[in-house]
């Protein structure tokens, strides 16, 4: 059950996170677009802000396909979705230091930040729970002797 739970969660943050390709090939102009809609004002017109707001969301996409490759087999890839959890949280305590000091709206920060740690700790609750659980593998052999 512990597996199914974690498979489902890591597949839709894997399509969630494969999302932002569409922020990787849109048009500059829908750059601009977005920033003002979020009450930030004018999209930098510098060559690096345009190139940042690519390399991110090409490396959160990167990261959606990832999660559902690893959804594939929860117990094989044990330490890569710990690592994958682990490294959320540590990314997010740094986001809410930096994304306050750069002057990002609070909604902003706050939800990023508490939907990645919420959703880190469910995934390594749940991998706790199946790495405790014997897997079913295990069981049917125990079964069949």
């Amino acid at each position: 059950m512990h597996e199914k739970y974690l498979k489902l969660l890591l597949q839709g943050f894997g399509v969630l996170c494969c999302l932002a390709i569409v922020a990787l090939v849109m048009p500059a102009s829908w750059f601009h677009w977005c920033h003002q809609q979020l009450g930030m004002g004018d999209f930098p017109e510098q060559p690096v802000a345009e190139y940042l707001a690519r390399a991110t969301s090409g490396l959160v996409t990167f990261m959606g396909i990832l999660a559902l490759v690893i959804a594939t087999d929860v117990r094989g890839y044990s330490a890569v979705i710990r690592l994958l959890a682990i490294s959320l949280v540590v990314l997010e305590i740094i986001n809410l230091v930096f994304g306050f000091s750069a002057g990002m709206p609070a909604w902003w920060i706050w939800s990023d930040a508490l939907g990645a740690i919420a959703f880190a700790a469910v995934v390594i609750y749940l991998q706790n729970k199946i790495n405790t659980a014997p897997s079913t593998v295990q069981t049917e052999q125990g079964a069949g002797e």
